[in-house]
């Protein structure tokens, strides 16, 4: 498989061909495409995905929140554990 590395420094990966000027008019296509002009974003749709995005961590920060909250409680049982463990010893 013939592999080079493009101007984005990702590595393009071409299929092996039976012709030789295949793999050329392949690499000239993906020249092509990764010039084309990046879609414009209108204001609406940038703050939309804003909003997407404060949602999407705001729901993470909670989980991160509650997960502590349960990772602490956690240790709380453990220690309450030892401690009656060792008074059943005693």
């Amino acid at each position: 498989m013939d592999i080079q590395v493009s101007f984005d420094g990702m590595p393009d990966r071409l299929p092996p061909s039976t012709r030789s000027g295949d793999a050329a008019i392949m690499r000239a296509a993906d020249r092509k495409r990764r010039k084309a002009a990046p879609v414009k974003e209108t204001p609406e749709e940038k703050q939309q995905g804003d909003n997407a995005y404060g949602i999407a961590a705001a729901e993470l920060r909670q989980f991160i929140e509650q997960y502590e909250q349960l990772d602490a409680e956690k240790k709380d049982i453990a220690d309450q554990q030892k401690e009656l463990m060792g008074e059943a010893k005693a």
